[in-house]
C-alpha cells in the first residue's frame, strides 16, 4: 500500500517545503511594506469623516462609485461560482450514468445476436 510519505522522495519534500517557506517570506515582506500605507489610509479616512464637507464627499464616493462596483463584482463572482457548481454537477451525473448504465448499452456490439447466428 502506498502512503503519502512513500510517494515523494526526501529531496522533493524538502524542495516543496523550501518553496512554501519562500512564498511565506515573500508574503510577510509584502505585508510589512503595505501595513504602514494601510494605517495611513485608515487614519486619513477617519479624519475625513470628522468634517462635514469631506464626509459628504466620502459618502458620495462610496454611494456613487464604490457600492455599485462592489455589487457588480459580487454578482459576477456568484454567477461564476454557480456556473462552476453546475459544471461539477454535470460531470458527476455523467460519471454516475456511466457507472450504473448496463454495459450492453455502452457497447452495443456485446449484445447477443437475436437471429441465432454467430
Amino acid at each position: 500500500m502506498m502512503t503519502m510519505n512513500s510517494m515523494h522522495s526526501p529531496s522533493q519534500t524538502s524542495t516543496s517545503l523550501s518553496t512554501a517557506k519562500t512564498i511565506f517570506d515573500q508574503a510577510n515582506h509584502i505585508a510589512a511594506i503595505a501595513l504602514p500605507y494601510l494605517e495611513w489610509t485608515l487614519a486619513i479616512s477617519l479624519v475625513m469623516l470628522l468634517f462635514k464637507p469631506t464626509r459628504d464627499l466620502v459618502l458620495w464616493i462610496y454611494g456613487t462609485l464604490l457600492t455599485p462596483a462592489v455589487l457588480a463584482v459580487a454578482g459576477k463572482f456568484l454567477m461564476w461560482v454557480w456556473w462552476m457548481i453546475k459544471q461539477m454537477a454535470k460531470a458527476h451525473i455523467v460519471v454516475m450514468r456511466n457507472l450504473f448504465l448496463p454495459r450492453r448499452r455502452i457497447y452495443p456490439s456485446l449484445e447477443k445476436p437475436e437471429d441465432g447466428g454467430g
